[in-house]
């Protein structure tokens, strides 16, 4: 059996960019994120937990992931309006990434008829930085996909 390697941050970028409330997408960074640009997103794989696997009678085997990625995204930090601002944008997001997923706009990865699912989570601020201006705030939001990869008996 080929092994064909999947290509997670190309398609999750491209997906991210046509999210309507994004601003500032022409500066979607793959990992490392680039704290020199202050109105900046970056994307970082986390991990791939392999929450199951199943062989069935014929000898192929199914197997189930999570891949999990964080979203960060840097912004001018002025004063307490900003993090309400931030709030609203980070619930809005989680459910436009749930809304898109519904819609079977997110990217598939696996190789299966498997329902994929992609979902984000979990956002908040990471830190501010208030020693040199403009005052920046880092805030994350994590993405994750369940996906499935088929892998048929060789005998």
């Amino acid at each position: 059996m080929d092994y064909t390697p999947i290509q997670f941050m190309r398609p999750l970028i491209e997906f991210l960019k046509t999210c309507p409330f994004l601003q500032f997408t022409d500066n979607i960074h793959g990992f490392p994120f680039n704290p020199n640009v202050i109105e900046g997103n970056g994307l970082a794989y986390t991990g791939t937990p392999r929450p199951s696997r199943v062989k069935n009678t014929i000898g192929d085997i199914r197997i189930t992931k999570q891949a999990n990625f964080i979203f960060y995204i840097q912004r001018t930090w002025i004063d307490a309006i900003n993090q309400e601002e931030m709030s609203d944008f980070m619930a809005q997001f989680e459910e436009w990434v749930e809304r898109e997923d519904i819609l079977g706009r997110t990217p598939k990865f696996g190789d299966s008829n498997f329902d994929e699912q992609l979902w984000a989570d979990s956002g908040m601020l990471l830190e501010t930085q208030s020693t040199t201006q403009p005052f920046t705030a880092l805030y994350m939001v994590q993405l994750h996909i369940n996906y499935q990869i088929k892998f048929e008996s060789e005998e």
